[in-house]
């Protein structure tokens, strides 16, 4: 994603236990880890490539423009998932893990 990222109780890892065949990815740690991200409407959806780690996690997709809550999804422990979700119209978005997690580099917007 080209597009501005920030993250609380995240970072960018090199660490080759998480990043399979990329060159970094982003890690979650810590309490309530979130990556938050801002498509300023220009996009329609949101292609999330994630890996739950060490556990089993839940991701939480929050339109932080009117606090909704858009989706909800329990992610098997080390089973990478795709999620794609609608994002038409949304400036800023919450990503929020519960739990510790991989987001891959290969996660984009169309």
């Amino acid at each position: 994603m080209n597009e501005q990222i920030k993250y609380y109780n995240a970072a960018l890892s090199r660490d080759t236990q998480y990043t399979d065949k990329f060159k970094e990815v982003i890690l979650t740690k810590g309490s309530l880890p979130s990556v938050y991200l801002f498509p300023q409407s220009k996009y329609q959806t949101l292609v999330l490539d994630v890996r739950a780690i060490q556990e089993d996690v839940t991701i939480i997709l929050k339109n932080k423009d009117n606090r909704e809550e858009l989706k909800s999804l329990f992610i098997p422990q080390d089973k990478p998932e795709q999620i794609e979700i609608n994002i038409a119209g949304i400036k800023e978005l919450e990503v929020e893990v519960r739990g510790n997690a991989v987001i891959y580099p290969t996660s984009h917007y169309k």
